[in-house]
């Protein structure tokens, strides 16, 4: 067996081993446990008009045990369209192309990606919504702009 009486080949002089811990941010404020920071968009498509909305939502845990939900604390609106007159087709049909091309215009005034959204929600209201594709077209937009 061999052994060492003489620590200096184990010096710890040059380097430190203290460990600074913030304890600034409170438990609650743990980003991923107790508070989650998400980006997400609202693409609303009306009888008269169409809009998105890109907001920074604040999620808090509600109560103390791991398993209690999230709950929406804090919204910040980040970017609004420019309000477009809806497009159709015919009485039947929106005009799915235009509309497309509106929402990839939002996102790049915006500066996102449907990679960067976390959530989000499509809205098709009044008689837009009677329209013949506007099912294809909700599952469009929830499939093709974000993880929703």
């Amino acid at each position: 067996m061999h052994q060492h009486d003489d620590h200096d080949h184990f010096s710890h002089e040059d380097h430190d081993h203290e460990v600074a811990i913030s304890t600034d941010a409170p438990y609650e404020e743990i980003e991923g446990l107790e508070m989650l920071t998400i980006s997400s968009v609202g693409i609303d498509i009306g009888s008269s008009t169409s809009h998105l909305v890109f907001s920074r939502l604040v999620l808090r845990r509600e109560g103390s045990a791991f398993s209690s939900r999230f709950r929406v604390t804090e919204r910040t609106v980040l970017y609004r369209s420019p309000i477009m007159l809806t497009p159709y087709l015919s009485d039947t049909l929106i005009d799915i192309e235009k509309i497309k091309d509106f929402v990839n215009q939002a996102y790049d005034e915006a500066g996102f990606t449907p990679e960067t959204i976390d959530t989000g929600a499509v809205v098709i209201t009044g008689e837009a919504l009677k329209k013949e594709n506007a099912q294809p077209i909700t599952e469009l937009f929830a499939k093709e702009s974000g993880k929703f």
